[in-house]
């Protein structure tokens, strides 16, 4: 069940980092702040 879980995640990151490119031109050191903490938990 974990490596299920896991390869969803990876999967949902692939996804966002598509739309994420974008954004974090503009928002910059925000959003870098906010994924640092997912990686963590």
């Amino acid at each position: 069940m974990k490596n299920l879980e896991n390869v969803r995640k990876l999967w949902k990151k692939r996804k966002k980092r598509k739309t994420l490119w974008k954004q974090r031109k503009r928002a910059g050191r925000k959003l870098w702040k906010k994924s640092k903490k997912r990686k963590r938990m």
